[in-house]
């Protein structure tokens, strides 16, 4: 309904809907393979897909003071791989690891060989778990690579960092008290440009008990 009906505006720019979009179809190979041993297990997925009539913003004009953009079908091709560690150094502690490697680029018209927006070619996290008796901890490093915002490649959103935790105590089979932050550092990640520079959430800390039924 969005896609088709309703128009949008953020910051200066104005994005139009399209009643004439057509649905995306997309194919293409994956394929996968998972090892484990007694302390580790490695993930790792490797794909090739194409994407026929992928609707993404097609910037009509710009200028200084204003942005015109409209929904629009195109074609679009993704190369990329998705690699999973995890290494348990006692029954307790483990750590983890994955990331996303994408080489997702636009091959329609004038826009071919341009990057997907909002499309990151490196996306990652490393974290650790701590489990004892009833209490339980979790730690997460998360990196987002740059990327662009919009269609012709302009507006860049510059690489960040966040870093997350929790910490928790079963009070019961079903009960849980916990704490929880994120953000903890007080980054500001780039999450959009209009060309007004947006970011994400400030950080962020909670606590409260949590019940399972």
């Amino acid at each position: 309904m969005n896609e088709l009906y309703r128009s949008f505006r953020v910051g200066n720019t104005n994005t139009l809907a399209n009643n004439a979009l057509t649905p995306e179809t997309s194919w293409g190979p994956e394929v996968a393979y998972t090892m484990r041993r007694e302390r580790w297990t490695a993930r790792a997925i490797a794909y090739a897909t194409q994407l026929n009539g992928a609707i993404y913003n097609r910037t009509v004009s710009s200028t200084g003071a204003s942005i015109v953009r409209q929904r629009t079908n195109g074609d679009a091709r993704t190369i990329g791989s998705e690699l999973e560690l995890e290494w348990r150094a006692s029954r307790a502690v483990a750590f983890t690891t994955s990331w996303a490697l994408n080489d997702a680029k636009l091959t329609t018209g004038e826009l071919d060989g341009k990057r997907v927006p909002q499309v990151p070619r490196v996306a990652g996290s490393a974290g650790v778990r701590a489990t004892h008796a009833r209490f339980a901890a979790n730690g997460t490093v998360r990196f987002i690579g740059k990327q662009f915002d919009d269609d012709l490649n302009q507006f860049e959103l510059n690489h960040g960092t966040l870093t997350d935790g929790r910490v928790s105590w079963r009070l019961t089979r079903s009960a849980e008290a916990f704490a929880a932050i994120e953000n903890a550092f007080d980054e500001e990640i780039d999450t959009g440009k209009t060309p007004i520079r947006t970011i994400g959430a400030p950080r962020m800390a909670r606590a409260g008990i949590a019940l399972r039924f």
